[in-house]
């Protein structure tokens, strides 16, 4: 295995555990919402607002975020996010 192959392994390695919390915090959410739903005696519409507006929360960061990798660097970013 050439070096180059190996960093590239190890990379999605990284990026797979950073994006782990993230997939989990939904996998959650989507299990809670029967919860969710009786305990706020929510209707079908409410629950779609929960839904929709927990991954409205999590997308608006990614312009800022963005943002401030292009000026700090992705690497040093993602490094400080991990």
């Amino acid at each position: 295995m050439s070096h180059v192959t190996h960093n590239r392994w190890l990379v999605l390695v990284a990026v797979m555990l950073v994006f782990f919390p993230i997939v989990l915090d939904f996998t959650i959410l989507h299990i809670a919402i029967p919860s969710l739903t009786l305990a706020l005696h929510a209707s079908g519409t409410e629950v779609l607002w929960i839904i929709d507006l927990y991954s409205l929360v999590m997308v608006s960061l990614l312009i800022p975020m963005g943002t401030l990798a292009d000026r700090i660097g992705h690497r040093l970013l993602l490094l400080w996010g991990i």
